[in-house]
């Protein structure tokens, strides 16, 4: 019920954050960081979510946003990474720019496929997850917020960079 009723208030507008000027729809951004962090921290199903908006919130506003959900995400910032890669990548819908297009058109042609969460071994040693991957192209998106600024946290951070290119994969910190 907490979080039909947040989804409530953003779509009615009471409620809202920062906005990345590359989204076309503000409101389905921010409802999708909610349910991502709902369903990722607080373990809040799909069908939960889907049976307490009954008759409160527009049903199929509130598929759109289950649809482009995840529970994987770990925080709004993994969330945005990863719908502006789907924006990228299948629904160019989600952006606002139309200067994106023939990019979007040229990558949807290429069919590459971003998996979450993806974690790369050493043998039986994890080294690392990454948030956003493109597995068989093996390049890494990671999403590296406030807390890898620290020297201790860059200095570890570049020891498992290193780790992942010795392993032949190509590593984009997004900060």
């Amino acid at each position: 019920d907490a979080v039909v009723e947040a989804l409530q208030d953003i779509r009615d507008g009471i409620h809202g954050w920062a906005r990345p000027t590359w989204v076309s729809d503000t409101k389905l951004l921010w409802a999708v960081q909610l349910v991502d962090a709902a369903r990722r921290h607080l373990g809040v199903p799909e069908s939960a979510i889907l049976h307490a908006a009954r008759g409160r919130v527009n049903r199929l506003w509130v598929r759109k946003v289950l649809a482009l959900s995840s529970h994987c995400a770990d925080s709004p910032k993994e969330t945005e990474m990863r719908l502006m890669c789907t924006a990228l990548m299948k629904d160019p819908r989600l952006v606002c720019a139309a200067e994106w297009a023939p990019l979007c058109s040229k990558l949807r042609s290429a069919g590459l496929v971003f998996t979450e969460q993806v974690p790369l071994f050493d043998g039986d040693r994890l080294i690392t997850t990454f948030d956003l991957a493109l597995a068989d192209l093996k390049i890494a998106l990671m999403y590296d917020g406030e807390h890898h600024l620290s020297r201790s946290q860059r200095d570890k951070d570049f020891g498992i960079s290193l780790e992942c290119q010795l392993q032949g994969w190509t590593v984009i910190r997004v900060s």
